[in-house]
């Protein structure tokens, strides 16, 4: 499937919060994480959101996955493969975990594409 290099403004369109795991272990060792913005002030950033159709959703429906996508936005070194993405609000809020590491669009620094799938349950 075709990298997208960059995206132009107005395929932007599409609103996120991008969140960082941290840790708080439980008494008895297990993880137990919550979700805090990347952005101290909670803001939502715009990314181009591609849904996966044709073979690309096939082959994620034969695996399990439900409403994989991939991301085009601005890169950010705070994005790790432990970050989730968000979109909407209230009863409108949908998690999104990614499936592999940020890719660095060429390694530029300018670009990075992030592939996610649908969270099955709430957080």
């Amino acid at each position: 499937c075709a990298m997208a290099k960059d995206a132009r403004s107005g395929e932007m369109r599409t609103r996120i919060r991008i969140l960082a795991s941290q840790d708080h272990p439980t008494g008895g060792g297990y993880r137990n994480p919550t979700y805090k913005n990347i952005y101290p002030d909670n803001r939502t950033i715009r990314c181009k959101w591609v849904a996966a159709f044709g073979t690309e959703a096939v082959q994620a429906q034969s695996l399990g996955l439900k409403e994989t996508a991939t991301l085009t936005l601005r890169y950010d070194p705070r994005i790790t493969p432990e970050c989730i993405v968000t979109t909407g609000e209230g009863e409108n809020l949908k998690t999104y975990d990614l499936m592999s590491p940020p890719n660095d669009v060429g390694g530029a620094h300018r670009w990075m594409e992030l592939r996610v799938k649908r969270r099955a349950k709430a957080l």
